[in-house]
């Protein structure tokens, strides 16, 4: 399961030094630093990704996504991942009355966005999809030559008959 979440800085130097690709590595170790310091979330399951997306530049906001791994052995002792998602999403949105807002980096989590799980059905697409995509989009093509060739004849011969 993965997750997508928003940190909203509050100056520029804070989103810069996030932002750039030297400090990058550093800021995410701090982030899920600050995360097994502050939430009672099994930090070994998570796993930040080391891209960011810039949401607004003017408002300095970034999007993150986090995968959450499903426990090692399913033998019911540990939380499942949508419980991972929800707790971290419930902590996000109520970080002024919990230790998030104390971290280095989770103080800077948006509590408007919370944690939001991403949908991967579009980026997995299987072979059979690809494929109909593909015949789709020369069938289309070949219609469309089709008609404008017809469009073509059907001018030259009102041209050849008419005059």
């Amino acid at each position: 399961m993965t997750l997508s979440i928003q940190l909203k800085f509050d100056d520029e130097i804070h989103y810069n030094e996030f932002i750039s690709p030297n400090t990058l590595p550093n800021m995410l170790d701090q982030l899920k630093k600050d995360l097994s310091e502050t939430t009672p979330l099994d930090i070994s399951r998570l796993i930040i990704d080391d891209k960011i997306q810039k949401v607004n530049n003017d408002e300095k906001q970034i999007l993150l996504s986090i995968t959450v791994l499903p426990p090692e052995n399913n033998d019911g002792s540990k939380r499942n991942t949508e419980s991972i998602m929800k707790d971290l999403n419930e902590l996000i949105k109520e970080k002024q009355v919990n230790p998030l807002s104390q971290g280095n980096i989770t103080r800077f989590l948006d509590e408007n966005y919370g944690a939001q799980l991403i949908r991967m059905q579009y980026i997995l697409l299987n072979d059979s999809f690809i494929k109909y995509c593909i015949l789709d989009l020369f069938i289309n093509a070949y219609s469309l030559n089709i008609a404008n060739y017809w469009k073509r004849y059907k001018t030259i011969l009102t041209e050849v008959l008419f005059y």
